[in-house]
Order: structure tokens, then sequence, then C-alpha cells
């Protein structure tokens, strides 16, 4: 593939690049990879750390099959308490203690 320009004669037709690789594969990743301890599940997509790994060795049946049991998966799994940033620690510190005053 080329494209026109000043190398290539008038009458060449324009091809535009494409970006071609891999076929597509459907997955459920939402790129946030991490493991839960306790399921083994990622708390991402759902998955297996060994069914991550063979993702792409599966046939599209597998993918599937697996696929399908990931909304169970998910509701099982356990987020962690995300950490307290310090702008919600003030509004908390601020209701509190407007709480106190009014009481």
């Amino acid at each position: 593939m080329t494209t026109r320009g000043a190398t290539t004669p008038a009458d060449a037709p324009i091809v535009t690049p494409t970006r071609r690789g891999p076929m597509s594969i459907e997955s459920p990743c939402i790129s946030l990879c991490a493991i839960d301890p306790r399921s083994g599940f990622c708390f991402g997509c759902g998955r297996t750390g060994e069914e991550i790994g063979a993702w792409i060795a599966f046939s599209p049946e597998q993918r599937r099959a697996v696929m399908d049991t990931l909304p169970a998966r998910m509701a099982t799994i356990e987020r962690p308490a995300r950490r307290e940033t310090k702008r919600r620690r003030l509004e908390r510190e601020r209701a509190e203690a407007q709480g106190a005053d009014d009481a």
C-alpha cells in the first residue's frame, strides 16, 4: 500500500493507511486488573488469573461460556472500601462540626 506523495505519479490511487492488527477478540476486560484475594476473581472483569492468561487461546465458545458466568461472579466480589480523600474528610468534619453546633 502506498499513499500519493511527492514521489508517486499524479494518477496513483490515494490509499488511506489503516491500522491492521490481529482479529478482534471479545473480552470483558475494562483495564481494571486486580485479583480479589478472597474469591480469586478480577475486580474489573470477574475472570480468574488463569482465564485471563489463557483468554487468547480460548475458542469463541469457551470465551462466551466464561462470559456467561461473569455477572454472578461479580456479585460475589467484595470490593475494598475506598480511601477517604482529603476533600471528603473535610466535608465530613464540617458536617460533624455543624451538627455539634446545632445541638
